[in-house]
């Protein structure tokens, strides 16, 4: 049974009221409809992990459809989820998302595959197949773009990383709003001025919990020892750095 969210009864379609009007939707509704440019009636492919962001994506823009239709601007969402076989929860994280996208309503498209049978940068080749499925999904469900649930914090260690690997005042540019993924098909990021927490928020007002990769936090990557060890200090000198940064 879906978890209880106390004085909230009414759904929608597996939505609480609590969810439905969080500000995390309509800011994903105007950041799709501005600076991603998607346009009225699209069908949208959202990839999700089934971490906080990328629950809180599949949150926001089963909500966006659900509302939008009623004020004229619609899109139509389907939902990939890659499994990449590389550790032991991976195919709960595949029931899980599952599992939301039947409570929507959503239709779901669970993607296999295998970078650690590849030579080469692990890391590298398992980016390189998801966005190669998540893109075969898309024009299969005749999505016009990909939705992924880069945030603020996401956004944030980019632009370090650029800047200090040498790439001057063009690593401050960061991951854009939207850019080509495949020949007829763009990536798109929503989500890239909200927060982590906000994304968290949005997973609580709904009654979803997420699943969670320890990989994310390893400090022996680049972006594990950031999340660890210089976001924090940054937004404890400057609450709210990174949605601004990203801003």
């Amino acid at each position: 049974a879906d978890p209880a969210v106390p004085g909230d009864a009414p759904r929608d379609d597996g939505l609480p009221i609590a969810a439905l009007r969080h500000r995390v939707v309509a800011h994903v509704r105007r950041r799709l409809a501005g600076v991603c440019g998607v346009a009225p009636g699209s069908i949208i492919l959202a990839g999700v992990s089934g971490g906080p962001d990328s629950m809180a994506l599949l949150l926001a823009l089963a909500a966006v459809s659900r509302r939008a239709r009623r004020s004229g601007w619609s899109i139509r969402l389907h939902v990939g989820h890659v499994n990449h076989h590389l550790r032991a929860g991976a195919d709960a994280d595949a029931a899980a998302v599952r599992e939301l996208c039947d409570r929507l309503g959503v239709p779901c498209e669970v993607l296999h595959v295998h970078p650690g049978s590849l030579e080469g940068s692990l890391g590298a080749n398992a980016r390189r197949l998801r966005y190669d499925a998540l893109a075969g999904a898309a024009q299969r469900a005749g999505a016009i773009a990909v939705a992924t649930a880069h945030h603020a914090e996401d956004q944030l260690e980019t632009m370090i990383m650029a800047l200090c690997r040498g790439a001057g005042l063009d690593g401050l540019k960061g991951m854009r709003w939207r850019r080509p993924l495949r020949v007829g098909i763009d990536l798109v990021r929503p989500m890239l001025d909200l927060s982590k927490r906000d994304a968290e928020q949005l997973c609580e007002a709904a009654g979803v919990t997420w699943r969670i990769d320890p990989g994310n936090d390893d400090p022996t990557t680049v972006r594990g020892r950031l999340r660890r060890e210089v976001i924090p200090v940054l937004e404890s000198m400057w609450p709210g750095a990174a949605p601004r940064a990203a801003g």
